[in-house]
């Protein structure tokens, strides 16, 4: 198959284009991501109708990806751009725009692949927005669970809801002891609103597996002309009806309202349900917590007359006398009771605990309380008992007991759910990877979980609790802080870059995202998310500096090379001897970049210098004597010699000593005792050596060009049996130029 019908076929967008940037081939898929038939030929760097960086800038052509890409001849990775089509629609992407050379390595243009990554966006939204949700219903638990009075549990309710679901408006019905459902909490409806509805459920009280009711557009549903009209007026387009099940049944039901038609979503629906749960659960308790209260109530008023689950036991256990309460809870008679052992009934896991808490009673403290389960016709229930020892032994013991109790099971289970609540709550707080923290508004740390004490490097909370952390930000970034801080105990949400200074001096760059929360005390505090971001930026860093370090040597290469275009195009009156000499003067830098590419441009062997400027000119053994001890060169140094050398040899070449058979270059250098080197190249054998008329670019190259660029001074001596030229320059520090040239 042809390579063009391959790259058509490919499932990726692919377009390419010249050295200039003018398109030469796009397949279908880039036809399809432009929403546009790109012009061959006449588009240039890109195949879409407009481009924009992913903050909705306008990116001009001429620095986008695949410009970069051509302007610099390299690989762009790790960029995103919004491409926008020719009807408005934009797409994110991401280019991977990759230059193209030829056998010779000349850039003949790029291939741009293009990928979409809308579905990535999309994903990312959806993370942020479970997390919301994530995070929306654990301060719905914690305010379940906070709530002091029904009221409280509403508010909390409608909060999570209007967070969760994003409606306009909601409301949160019960029904009543008559079974109608009446409204308990609203927001955004209007009181007529809410009278001409109240009353209205798809469901009976008590009903079992009722499930939700949805409207996605009101005027096309199957609601009454009657209702429709009230629901209509109100300017409601779309509600749901979300039951309140608790045991089973319905208990009420909440409503979301939305202004617009909106499609319900089972993912949205299911959330609905995780909420009303939860509040279904909050009002049981709340419930079960009244009805607790008013036990207790009764029981205070019972004891006195002796009137609840009252029995009266000896030492060994032995029922004396029980009440019909009591008997009741044993499904049978007071009578039959009389003689049976107590301690069949009390759950066995628990009679020792019992026997020894009676076992310590005293006539001087003859009552204990005591929590037991016991079992009864229904299964195993708990009872709190209050015990008072009527009688005692000689030996002090007690011998006869009377107690009274009552059932304290639907409290025992609702603590239990309580707890268990709080324990997933503390669970997902403290298994998160990210530092979840509350900070009162004057910079104490009130909590901080296991990651964000890692953060900081503490082992324990009890290190920093009541503590400032303030005094933790980097000082640059600490007034910043605290005015964010401040925004947000006063009711603002917002997000914030800053770095920290842990508690051993490391330094972290932190992004946090921070909401007001309302502690049990009604203080308004910050409850922040926040993450390491340091490797983000330790990354920026890192690709500024290699960019710069990249401009920079790429600018004196091209100096060096149009230097040495000019100079060698001045001197020389035939275009083809120029480009021989031009030629051979890049091939003299090629091989020294190569050297210093090998030392990863940190600094090169004077010998290796030598040996490498000098290797064109040494296919004859024996015409070079190298000689000196071990110097190492800055990169400046080594490129400036290099061109040096290679200037002396091709003039020996063509008039001195390697111009004749029998000629010969000594080249020896030493370290002084001011720590420079003296490089001497001196040339035997060769014509009779005489002084120039003129002084060509070869010699201002070495005497004026190389004198400055190595900081030393140069002397050419053109004595009868050959030239002698003296090079003297500072041996450098490396160390103070691994950075560039």
């Amino acid at each position: 198959m042809p390579f063009r019908d391959l790259l058509d076929a490919f499932p990726a967008a692919v377009y390419t284009t010249d050295a200039d940037g003018k398109v030469t081939f796009f397949n279908r898929m880039a036809e399809e991501l432009a929403g546009r038939v790109p012009l061959v030929g006449v588009d240039q760097w890109c195949v879409s109708w407009r481009l924009f960086r992913p903050n909705g800038e306008p990116l001009p052509p001429d620095e986008c990806p695949m410009a970069i890409a051509l302007n610099e001849g390299r690989a762009v990775r790790n960029v995103e751009v919004l491409a926008e089509r020719q009807n408005g629609e934009r797409v994110p992407l991401m280019p991977f725009p990759t230059p193209l050379r030829d056998a010779e390595g000349n850039l003949i243009g790029a291939v741009n692949m293009l990928v979409d990554i809308s579905a990535l966006k999309v994903a990312e939204g959806d993370a942020a927005r479970r997390g919301d949700e994530q995070a929306a219903l654990c301060r719905l638990t914690d305010r379940l669970y906070q709530a002091d009075s029904a009221d409280d549990t509403y508010e909390a309710a409608l909060d999570a809801i209007f967070a969760t679901l994003r409606c306009n408006r909601a409301s949160l019905l019960l029904f009543d002891e008559a079974g109608e459902m009446q409204f308990v909490a609203a927001r955004g409806l209007s009181r007529a609103y809410r009278a001409a509805v109240a009353g209205h459920s798809p469901w009976t009280r008590g009903e079992k597996q009722a499930r939700p009711f949805c409207i996605s557009d009101v005027p096309t549903s199957d609601l009454s002309d009657e209702l429709k009209l009230i629901v209509l007026s109100e300017g409601v387009k779309a509600l749901a009806f979300i039951p309140l099940v608790v045991n089973g049944g319905v208990i009420g039901k909440f409503m979301t309202y939305f202004d617009a038609p909106h499609a319900f979503s089972d993912e949205q629906i299911n959330l609905a349900l995780t909420i009303a749960r939860q509040i279904g659960l909050s009002i049981e308790r709340a419930r079960s917590a009244d009805a607790l209260r008013a036990s207790e109530e009764r029981y205070r008023a019972l004891v006195e007359s002796q009137a609840e689950m009252l029995c009266r036991f000896t030492r060994d256990g032995r029922i004396q006398f029980v009440n019909e309460a009591y008997a009741r809870s044993r499904g049978t008679e007071a009578a039959p009771l009389t003689g049976a052992s107590l301690w069949d009934f009390v759950a066995e896991s628990d009679r020792l605990h019992v026997q020894a808490m009676l076992d310590r009673l005293t006539p001087e403290q003859p009552q204990v309380r005591i929590e037991n389960r016991f079992e009864t016709v229904d299964g195993e229930r708990w009872t709190l008992w209050t015990n008072r020892v009527l009688a005692f032994g000689p030996d002090g013991r007690w011998t006869e007991a009377q107690s009274t109790g009552i059932d304290i099971t639907d409290r025992k289970r609702t603590e239990e759910a309580l707890r268990a609540s709080e324990s997933r709550y503390r669970a997902i707080v403290e298994t998160t990877p990210e530092c979840v923290k509350l900070v009162h508004r004057d910079g104490t740390l009130l909590h901080m979980n296991s990651s964000g004490l890692a953060m900081i490097g503490a082992d324990c909370f009890e290190l920093v609790e009541g503590k400032s952390i303030f005094n933790m930000i980097a000082p640059e970034d600490r007034a910043r802080f605290k005015v964010f801080n401040e925004s947000v105990c006063d009711g603002a949400r917002g997000s914030l870059e800053f770095d920290i200074i842990s508690l051993s001096g490391d330094r972290r760059h932190m992004e946090t995202h921070a909401t007001p929360f309302v502690t049990p005390e009604g203080e308004t505090v910050q409850l922040a998310v926040t993450r390491d971001v340091s490797p983000r930026r330790r990354e920026e860093e890192q690709r500024t500096l290699l960019i710069n370090e990249l401009n920079h040597r790429v600018k004196n290469t091209l100096a060096t090379v149009q230097s040495l275009a000019m100079q060698t195009l001045r001197s020389t009156e035939r275009s083809e001897d120029a480009r021989a000499l031009f030629d051979s003067r890049l091939a003299a830098l090629s091989r020294a970049h190569d050297l210093l590419t090998q030392r990863s441009w940190q600094s090169a062997d004077l010998r290796e210098v030598v040996a490498r400027a000098l290797a064109p000119f040494t296919a004859i053994e024996g015409r070079f004597t190298i000689s000196g001890p071990p110097v190492q060169l800055t990169t400046k140094q080594a490129l400036a010699l290099t061109i040096a050398l290679h200037e002396l040899a091709t003039n020996a070449a063509k008039y001195g000593a390697l111009s004749s058979t029998e000629g010969a270059v000594a080249i020896e250098w030493a370290l002084t005792p001011a720590n420079d080197f003296q490089l001497t190249w001196s040339e035997s054998g060769g014509p009779q050596v005489t002084p120039p008329a003129r002084t060509g670019f070869g010699t201002r190259l070495i005497k004026g060009n190389l004198a400055k660029e190595l900081g030393g001074a140069v002397a050419m001596d053109y004595h009868p049996e050959g030239l002698v030229t003296a090079i003297t320059a500072p041996v450098e520090d490396i160390s103070a130029h691994t950075a560039g040239f």
